[in-house]
């Protein structure tokens, strides 16, 4: 089954969804496979979900984190 962005999703039908972060280097090692999570909008609660696995998450840490931007973010930061 697929469903454009714009779509409601049913409740109880189970989707996969992929999720790319702005700063992945913030999610390395907290985010295991079989780890449970809550989507928010707002205060509002709009879904659950389980990781099923990390696809290039490290490499995406690891290019973040030898960036210029982050290392004068966390030369602020100190």
């Amino acid at each position: 089954m697929h469903f454009d962005t714009e779509e409601h999703m049913p409740m109880g039908i189970p989707i996969i969804m992929y999720f790319a972060f702005i700063s992945p280097e913030c999610h390395w090692g907290k985010l295991l496979p079989g780890k449970e999570f809550q989507l928010r909008d707002g205060p509002k609660i709009i879904g659950n979900g389980r990781i099923l696995r990390l696809i290039d998450l490290e490499e995406s840490a690891n290019t973040a984190s030898q960036s210029e931007t982050y290392s004068i973010m966390r030369k602020n930061n100190d």
